[in-house]
């Protein structure tokens, strides 16, 4: 059984949705796919909470993503 976080849709031009859960560090990021079908989704293990919160209050999901997260945390695609 797969494990997963319920998300939240996000407004941004890449990302369609985020979640997050705090027991275990699990940030899930759902992108945006062409012609506005859903697209890939990915966890990220072990990111802190404190980056989950300025992740959602960042006015700019993809820019925040890119400088922050991406390629910084052991990724897995899960969909």
């Amino acid at each position: 059984m797969r494990f997963t976080v319920e998300r939240t849709s996000v407004e941004s031009s890449n990302i369609a949705a985020v979640g997050y859960d705090l027991h275990s560090q699990r940030l899930e990021v759902e992108f945006t796919g062409r012609g506005g079908a859903a697209g890939s989704v990915y966890q990220y293990v072990a990111v802190p909470p404190e980056l989950y919160e300025r992740f959602m209050n960042s006015p700019s999901k993809g820019g925040f993503f890119a400088r922050e997260i991406k390629g910084k945390f052991s990724a897995v695609r899960v969909q």
